[in-house]
C-alpha cells in the first residue's frame, strides 16, 4: 500500500478523524499502530530489519549516554570513557551499515559465494525504507555521542520515531530532535495546518499520478528499445527524464509532508523548486535536501574538521598558499560525500560515476569560483540580469540531465543513437504518428505538457512566495472553487491507464 492507493486514501480520512476524537495522550500510540498496520502491508518480514535496527539505534543511545560524566553535562569526556564511546558509535555504525550491505547487495554476495561452491537458497528482501532509516539511526547515535541530544529512554516513543508511517516509503531523513519530540505527544485540530496538509498531499497526487506515472510510461517505451527510436525521440526522452524523477520524488515527498501535517505534526522540507538553481551547489541544496543536510553534518563537518584535515591543510598553505590550503579542506571531504552518495544511491558502477560526476563538478565549482566571478564580469554579464539567470537555469538543468543519462541502462547506446546524424530525424517530433507510439494518446501527451506548464506556474508563484498562504488569504467561497475544481482535475486527468501501478515510486524500497 502507497500514498497513491485509492484504500489508502480512505484508511487516512479514517485514520484522521479517529485521531482528532481520541483523548490527546493516545494519540500518539494511534500513529505508532498505525504507522506499524502501513508497514506490514508489504509484509512481516519486511519488520525484522527495522526492529533491529531500532533496537540498535536505541540500546546503543543509552550506552553512549551511559559514559558520559554525571553532573556537569558540557565537562569534557576523557581517557576511558572518550575511548569507549568512539569505539561504541563505530560498532553501532558498522552494525547498521552491515544491514543494509547485506540487504542491498546480499544478493550479490551470496551468488558469489555459491559460485565459490557454497550451496545456498535463501530469499533476500530489500525492505523498504532501509536507506532512509538505517541513516536517521546513525545520525541519532551521533547527536547522543556530539551531545547535541540525550538519549530516548523510552523505547515505544523511539518506535514511534523508527515507525512514523509518512517518511517510511522514501523519507524524508528527519533528524531525532527535530520529529521525535512531536511524536511523544497528542496534537490538537488545527483548520489552518489541516488545509495546508490537504493542499500538500493533494499537489503531490498532482505531480505523481498526472505528470510523472504518464511520463514513466512515455519514458520507458522509448528507453526499452532505444535501438529503433530515432535520436531526435531519444533527446527528448533525456530531457523529460528529471521531470519524471523530480515529480514522482517530490510528489512524495509532497504526500508525506501533507499527511504529516493532517495530524499537526511537521516534517523537513525535502525539495524546494530545485530546477530554478543556477548552480550545481545551489541544486543539491534544494534537491533532496535531507540527504544533503546528512551528508553535511555526519560525514562532510567531521572530515574538514578532523586534526588530520587540518593538519594536512595547513601543510598545504604553508607549502603552496592560503588559497591551496582552503582548498584541500574542501575537496578531500566533497570527494569523500560524493563516493559515498553514489554508493547510496545505487549498486552498480554507474552510480559511483554518478557521484563522482556531481563531486568533480561542485569541487571544480568551488575551486574555480574567483576566475568565474572574473570572467563574468569580463563578459560583462549581469549576476542578476533575467537572461544570464535563465542561461544559468537551462545549463543547471543540462548538467542534471547528463547526470540521468549516467546512470541510465542503455545510456552508451542510447548515446551512439543520438550521434548518428543519419537516424536523428528530427521531423519525428513533430511527427504525430513518431511521437504518439510510445504509450500515450495525443491527448494524453497533450495533458501531459498542460501538466508541466501548471507545474511550471506554481512553482514559478512558490518561488515569490507561498502559494498556501495567499490562497488562504482568498473568501471561502473562492477557496473552495479552487480545491474542488484541483480535486477534479487530478480525479480525471489522473493516469489509470496502462503501466499504472498504485504501489510504484522510483525510490520505494531504496
Amino acid at each position: 500500500m502507497t500514498f497513491t492507493d485509492p484504500l489508502f486514501l480512505c484508511c487516512l480520512l479514517v485514520a484522521v478523524l479517529l485521531y482528532y476524537l481520541l483523548p490527546l495522550f493516545v494519540r500518539p500510540y494511534l500513529l505508532l499502530a498505525l504507522s506499524v498496520a502501513f508497514y506490514l502491508t508489504w509484509g512481516v518480514e519486511q519488520l525484522y530489519f527495522i526492529l533491529a535496527a531500532a533496537a540498535i539505534g536505541w540500546v546503543w543511545g543509552l550506552l553512549l549516554q551511559a559514559l558520559v560524566p554525571a553532573g556537569d553535562k558540557k565537562a569534557r569526556i576523557t581517557g576511558g570513557r572518550k575511548a569507549g564511546r568512539i569505539l561504541l558509535l563505530l560498532l553501532g555504525i558498522l552494525l547498521l551499515v552491515g544491514m543494509w550491505v547485506y540487504a542491498k547487495y546480499g544478493e550479490e554476495i551470496l551468488t558469489l559465494m555459491k559460485d565459490a561452491s557454497f550451496s545456498l537458497n535463501l530469499r533476500l528482501i530489500v525492505p523498504l525504507g532501509i536507506s532512509y532509516y538505517t541513516l536517521s539511526v546513525i545520525g541519532y547515535m551521533a547527536d547522543v555521542y556530539l551531545r547535541k541530544i540525550e538519549a530516548e529512554k523510552n523505547p515505544i516513543a523511539f518506535l514511534m520515531f523508527m515507525f512514523y508511517f509518512p517518511k517510511i516509503l522514501q523519507g524524508p531523513i528527519d533528524n531525532y530532535r527535530d520529529l521525535g519530540p512531536q511524536l511523544k505527544v497528542g496534537h490538537r485540530a488545527d483548520y489552518k495546518g489541516f488545509c495546508f496538509g490537504a493542499q500538500l498531499l493533494l499537489f503531490g497526487l498532482f505531480k505523481k499520478i498526472v505528470i510523472a506515472d504518464r511520463l514513466s510510461v512515455f519514458l520507458g517505451n522509448i528507453f526499452a528499445d532505444s535501438s529503433k527510436v530515432s535520436g531526435s525521440i531519444l533527446v527528448l526522452a533525456l530531457l523529460l527524464r528529471p521531470l519524471e524523477l523530480y515529480c514522482d520524488f517530490s510528489g512524495c515527498m509532497d504526500m508525506a509532508e501533507g499527511i504529516s501535517e493532517l495530524f499537526g505534526i511537521h516534517m523537513a522540507e525535502n525539495f524546494k523548486r530545485p530546477f530554478f538553481s543556477r548552480t550545481v551547489p545551489e541544486f543539491w541544496r534544494r534537491w533532496h535536501i535531507t540527504l544533503g543536510n546528512w551528508f553535511k553534518n555526519y560525514v562532510y563537518m567531521p572530515l574538514a574538521v578532523s586534526k588530520f584535515m587540518i593538519k594536512l591543510a595547513n601543510w598545504f598553505r604553508k607549502t603552496l598558499g592560503k588559497r591551496a590550503g582552503r582548498i584541500i579542506s574542501v575537496v578531500i571531504p566533497l570527494f569523500v560525500v560524493w563516493v559515498l552518495t553514489g554508493l547510496w544511491h545505487g549498486t552498480g558502477v554507474s552510480y559511483l560515476i554518478w557521484g563522482l560526476y556531481w563531486g568533480v563538478l561542485i569541487i571544480l565549482s568551488t575551486i574555480f569560483a574567483p576566475e568565474f566571478t572574473k570572467l563574468r564580469k569580463r563578459m560583462k554579464w549581469e549576476e542578476k540580469g533575467g537572461a544570464y539567470h535563465a542561461l544559468q537555469i537551462i545549463r543547471t538543468y543540462l548538467l542534471f540531465a547528463v547526470g540521468r543519462w549516467i546512470t541510465l541502462e542503455s545510456g552508451l547506446e542510447v548515446l551512439d543513437r543520438i550521434r548518428d546524424f543519419k537516424e536523428f530525424q528530427i521531423g519525428d517530433l513533430f511527427n504525430y504518428s513518431s511521437l504518439f507510439q510510445f504509450g500515450l494518446s495525443e491527448k494524453q501527451f497533450r495533458v501531459m505538457v498542460l501538466s508541466l506548464v501548471m507545474l511550471f506556474v506554481f512553482s514559478l508563484l512558490q518561488e515569490r512566495g507561498s502559494v498556501r498562504e495567499r490562497v488562504a488569504a482568498f473568501a471561502l467561497p473562492v477557496r473552495w472553487v479552487l480545491y474542488l475544481g484541483f480535486i477534479f482535475f487530478v480525479i480525471i486527468f489522473g493516469y489509470y491507464g496502462p503501466g499504472y501501478d498504485a504501489a510504484s515510486f522510483i525510490y520505494m524500497q531504496f
